[in-house]
């Protein structure tokens, strides 16, 4: 057999026989089986392979040394990136519960400012002065009316100025009815209870207020002032005119005085009587509108209202209406305006004779 170039004479068998290496590779023919001298051949006998598989063999090492510092690498990053993404989470989270808050917030604060703003329109429309405190005697609120009675300005009465400085203004204005001192201990001791409580005050320039003092659940009170000025003037004037109650409850017929909206300011026996009324007090302040009905009590208002404004008065007028039991009855009535040492017209006085019988 013809040896190939660069061919090695390999050994084996039971016989001699020729293998042929070629370097870095062994060949053999199909039918033959391993020749166990290839299993003693020592790496040097394969210098190429020999480095190569050591290559290897290093980088095997040296990757299965980096896996677990790659897997911790992988595993941190995987962890940071679980945590951005969950603090993104709760940061949206955050920021529309926030947004939902706001909004609701905005939403009570404009129902909140127009009630108060009805409130404020409501307590500027009354006729009477009013001022809250809070138990610490600052001013939480009142309204122009109050100012206006005791001649005050609007800086004087600005929310959360003490009562002690209002009375100062007050009594610099002339509007106190007692020295400042005393009007502070009066106004602690009445504070002090939490019985509501009404008093007249006379001013230093001649006027009357009525002081209704209510209590508050805070410490605090709620006051109205009104100046009863001209209604005490009435009473007074009535007084002298018709003489005393005790007087006039005598009189068998009707008698009265109104003041120039009608309203009953003094009465006789004969007439609350005749009203289901115990008492003559009992009757002061109402209208015929509280006696009679609509069409009648408009009649009578309408009537008076011309005398007041003409000042002329109505002499033995007959008028008609039904009384409380149902029946209907006459009167012979008399009907005088009321004037003052102005000779101003401030109610008027009448007088109602039964003549039903007739």
């Amino acid at each position: 057999m013809k040896k190939e170039e660069g061919a090695v004479p390999v050994a084996g068998g039971s016989g001699y026989r020729e293998r042929f290496c070629v370097p870095g590779l062994l060949r053999r023919t199909a039918d033959d089986q391993v020749n166990p001298i290839h299993a003693r051949l020592r790496p040097a006998d394969y210098p190429a392979e020999s480095s190569e598989r050591t290559r290897l063999t290093g980088l095997r090492s040296d990757l299965k040394a980096q896996e677990p510092i790659l897997r911790a690498d992988r595993n941190r990053k995987v962890a940071a990136a679980s945590g951005e993404t969950g603090l993104n989470t709760l940061t949206k989270l955050a920021t529309a519960s926030f947004e939902d808050l706001e909004r609701d917030l905005r939403a009570r604060v404009a129902t909140l400012e127009a009630l108060a703003l009805r409130y404020e329109t409501a307590i500027e429309s009354i006729a009477q002065g009013v001022c809250f405190f809070d138990r610490e005697e600052r001013l939480i609120l009142c309204n122009r009316r109050y100012a206006e009675i005791y001649r005050l300005s609007p800086e004087q009465v600005r929310p959360g100025v003490t009562l002690g400085e209002i009375v100062a203004h007050r009594a610099a204005a002339g509007t106190c009815s007692m020295p400042v001192g005393d009007y502070l201990t009066l106004a602690k001791s009445i504070n002090s209870s939490a019985v509501p409580r009404t008093w007249l005050a006379e001013l230093e320039d001649g006027r009357t207020i009525q002081v209704c003092h209510q209590p508050m659940p805070d410490d605090g009170w709620v006051a109205t002032h009104e100046d009863v000025t001209e209604l005490k003037a009435i009473r007074s004037v009535a007084n002298e005119r018709i003489s005393l109650q005790t007087l006039i409850d005598w009189v068998p017929d009707y008698l009265w005085v109104k003041d120039t909206e009608s309203r009953l300011v003094v009465v006789n026996k004969a007439l609350a009587s005749d009203n289901g009324r115990a008492k003559t007090s009992d009757m002061i302040g109402l209208t015929d509108f509280d006696f009679h009905g609509p069409e009648t009590a408009r009649g009578f208002r309408a009537m008076e209202q011309k005398i007041m404004s003409s000042g002329q008065p109505m002499i033995d007028a007959e008028e008609s209406f039904v009384d409380a039991s149902g029946a209907s009855r006459w009167f012979l009535s008399t009907k005088v305006p009321l004037r003052n040492d102005r000779n101003e017209i401030f109610g008027l006085v009448g007088i109602a004779r039964d003549i039903t019988e007739r």
